[in-house]
């Protein structure tokens, strides 16, 4: 340290603080240098992270809601296949609040050939500051700097201000990505890009960027742009990573570039709620499903409704200032959506128990300990003195005390473990909308778990599974997490005899379906692989037809409903202010022609259980279904 700064701690404290507002002020390094390893063989190059461009930059910027996603390219140029581990590690929290202590990732690099590894960041804060990244090659390790961006369970959303985060592609305009952050075009100021989510290196060749805390206080709404540091040919596929952002924001040259898994993972973005713009437009591609609301927007805009989200066309040559501001507005109602989502993960496990009932009774044995204690008070007090005193023994009080107290101890938590014995419970309260048209299943819910001792391999969600937990009981921890081809949350997320939430989103595919057959007496058959206790159905013609019960594999015929046949109309979903009214039945939109609504009795088949072998309590399930003109006579 001496050597290389020999001009004492206070002018090594002033140079530092320099380096970190110069950066701050001039940016992050916007090439990310890659590393390599076994003797130039292999390569590892970690691709950047979106940054922030706003010419007024509020502290505290950061994302709250949704999944990081950290991506690293690998390229194997040797004749053998490699394993390549990437893992974060910290030994302690930050302030006392939840934290990711550790998460890590691994891929296998075939020969000759290259391969992406991710590492999925639920929201839940990562460490600020630069932490040590250790890649491991086959058994070979070796270290490099890294540092977590700000994300996840920022308090900055309950200050009364909105903050709305914005993915633009690295094609959008300065003047696009000012009218975005501040509505209007007035004297622009320099671009300052902010550290949060930089990957760049820094001096030293080392992976990572600077980052800071995000528990400063913006004051009132504010519109935050993060540009891509990557060509939009290389987006992400899955589309967790797009989560963490409000909104996306492409042009008409980005539609062109992106790839078909790209596209399909920004669709299931949207389609699970995201709000998607298309600036400069000539004619874009949508999805045939996207419907055109048809309303009256400003600048010639085009809204379609994609299932839960919605999607913004602006033509090029548009009045771009006054479009905007009407986007601009959109947007926030999207952010609040998200902030009032957030802000309800802080409430304590009781809330969630009337949502999802686990059947846990929060009182203690009062009583038995009442009757416990002084019995052991009465043998380790005057029972051990008079028996001692009667054998002669009285220098044994310092060996019986002890172990009666031992004794005693594990007598108590026996009692208080074992009253209610070795449970392990979970219940599910979700709704699926199933696509059958395009095989794809897009589902929200609210699981629960309790366990009376915590599970050893911890939770097991897939990669296209978002999940947020409930903090209310959480604050402190460290906690852990490995996406090995899948989420697997292992440290801290379900600790013993503390009921544990998690908000779930999902879009898969899905080939599992219900299978109608409208030749002479309409026919339905249950696909699903679980048994339906109601099922509501509207044929293509418009007709209504209902069931109470339907087995696994079962065919049966649909008895009629009588009344007027339902209209030609598209399926419009509405948002839902909170995450619990988004998964009542009441919330489900009107069903339209090819479209049927069915209550599930048992568990949901389009989500894994998060734990094997656990008890059901409470299963309320129910999937809404889209399946068009299927099974219909041909004309």
């Amino acid at each position: 340290m001496n050597s290389l700064f020999p001009f004492g701690r206070a002018s090594c404290a002033k140079l530092a603080l320099a380096v970190f507002v110069g950066l701050i002020v001039f940016g992050m390094p916007e090439s990310v240098p890659a590393e390599d390893y076994l003797n130039g063989q292999l390569t590892v190059t970690p691709l950047p992270t979106p940054v922030t461009r706003t010419s007024s930059r509020s502290h505290g910027e950061g994302t709250s809601h949704g999944y990081m996603e950290y991506r690293f390219a690998i390229n194997n140029k040797s004749d053998q296949p490699h394993q390549v581990n990437f893992h974060f590690s910290a030994e302690r929290s930050y302030r006392g609040e939840l934290m990711l202590g550790n998460a890590s990732t691994s891929v296998v690099v075939e020969p000759k050939s290259e391969a992406t590894a991710t590492i999925l960041q639920p929201p839940v804060p990562f460490l600020f500051g630069n932490v040590p990244l250790y890649i491991r090659i086959d058994n070979r390790e070796q270290t490099a700097n890294f540092a977590g961006s700000p994300h996840g369970y920022q308090r900055h959303y309950s200050s009364g201000g909105t903050m709305c985060n914005i993915l633009v592609s690295n094609k959008i305009t300065a003047n696009q990505r000012e009218l975005l952050t501040r509505g209007t075009l007035e004297e622009e100021k320099a671009a300052t890009p902010g550290p949060g989510g930089m990957m760049g290196g820094m001096p030293g060749g080392g992976m990572g960027g600077m980052a800071y805390s995000p528990y400063g206080t913006p004051t009132g709404d504010s519109h935050v742009v993060w540009q891509s540091e990557v060509p939009t040919e290389q987006w992400s596929d899955q589309w967790l990573g797009y989560t963490r952002f409000d909104c996306v924001v492409v042009n008409n040259d980005d539609m062109t570039a992106l790839k078909p898994e790209a596209f399909r993972a920004l669709r299931r973005y949207v389609e699970m709620g995201g709000m998607f713009v298309i600036l400069d437009a000539k004619n874009p591609q949508l999805p045939k499903h996207w419907h055109d609301a048809d309303e009256r927007l400003p600048a010639g805009i085009t809204r379609y409704q994609a299932l839960q989200g919605e999607a913004y066309v602006m033509p090029a040559g548009a009045a771009e200032q006054a479009g905007i501001e009407h986007l601009r507005k959109t947007m926030l109602d999207v952010a609040r959506r998200y902030d009032n989502i957030m802000r309800s993960t802080e409430n304590d496990a009781q809330t969630y128990e009337r949502i999802t009932p686990l059947g846990i009774t929060y009182a203690i044995p009062v009583r038995s300990l009442v009757v416990l204690v002084i019995f052991f008070a009465l043998l380790i007090g005057p029972v051990n003195m008079v028996a001692l005193g009667f054998l002669k023994r009285r220098v044994w009080l310092i060996w019986t005390i002890p172990l009666t107290s031992v004794l005693a101890s594990f007598i108590v938590l026996g009692l208080v473990v074992f009253a209610e014995g070795v449970k392990k419970v979970t219940s599910v309260k979700s709704v699926t909308i199933l696509d059958q048209r395009r095989g794809e299943a897009m589902t929200s819910g609210i699981v629960g778990f309790y366990r009376t001792f915590a599970p050893a391999g911890g939770l097991t969600w897939s990669n296209g599974t978002e999940v947020t937990p409930v903090i209310g009981n959480m604050e402190g921890l460290s906690l852990g997490l490995q996406t090995y081809g899948e989420q697997r949350l292992t440290q801290n997320w379900i600790r013993p005899r503390i009921p544990a939430f998690f908000l779930i989103r999902k879009a898969a595919p899905s080939n599992v379906r219900l299978a109608f057959d409208w030749h002479g007496e309409p026919t339905v058959t249950n696909g699903l692989g679980v048994k339906i206790s109601n099922l509501s159905v509207v044929a293509p013609d418009g007709k209504r037809y209902t069931l109470d019960l339907l087995e696994p594999g079962q065919k049966v015929a649909m008895k009629p409903v009588s009344g007027r046949a339902v209209g030609e109309s598209p399926v419009l979903f509405k948002a839902s202010s909170g995450f619990e009214s988004q998964l009542n039945r009441s919330s489900l939109p009107e069903q339209a022609r090819g479209t049927y609504v069915a209550t599930l009795d048992g568990v949901s088949p389009f989500l894994e259980p998060g734990i094997d072998n656990m008890k059901s309590h409470t299963q309320v399930n129910t999937i809404f279904g889209i399946f068009s003109s299927e099974g219909m006579p041909e004309q």
